[in-house]
């Protein structure tokens, strides 16, 4: 299975990780990001890293924080996702060899997220439309650990 998509799930209860994530595992797509807007998101990683397939590839989104970053990836996450461009957030991940992923909107931002050695950046681009959410690959310099990592989580 080489997946191309991390489904971003924004659940109503934590009840519903496991089987959303069962779901989308079926359904070819292994790569699932759990958003801390879930309520007790993280109690839903601990239990989801235990009972999912060893093929899953569970990870934490909406990190604003490195209490949140580290209890996450203490609860089984593998990988960090932000909306906001934080170095704290990015160590934190760094210093358990999780790979990264921070918010930027704009392109002091980006760079600023570059720089901090997380070469994928989530670009939010909301100029007058409904929130629009995509990955974006910094190569420019060429291609860094985290891109190196999270390919090789995802199989690619």
């Amino acid at each position: 299975m080489k997946p191309g998509l991390v489904a971003v799930v924004r659940a109503r209860s934590a009840e519903q990780i496991i089987p959303l994530s069962e779901a989308l595992l079926r359904g070819g797509i292994r790569a699932v990001e759990v958003t801390m807007t879930t309520p007790n998101a993280i109690e839903a990683i601990r239990d989801a890293s235990k009972k999912l397939p060893a093929e899953a590839l569970l990870g934490v989104g909406t990190v604003l924080d490195t209490k949140t970053c580290r209890e996450a990836i203490q609860a089984g996450a593998q990988f960090v996702v932000s909306p906001i461009t934080r170095a704290e957030i990015a160590k934190a991940a760094h210093d358990s060899d999780k790979p990264v992923m921070l918010g930027a909107f704009t392109p002091t931002e980006a760079q600023a997220a570059y720089d901090l050695v997380v070469s994928t950046t989530e670009v939010d681009d909301t100029r007058g439309k409904p929130h629009v959410r995509t990955l974006s690959f910094l190569t420019g310099v060429g291609i860094d650990a985290d891109v190196a990592k999270i390919a090789k989580l995802l199989g690619a």
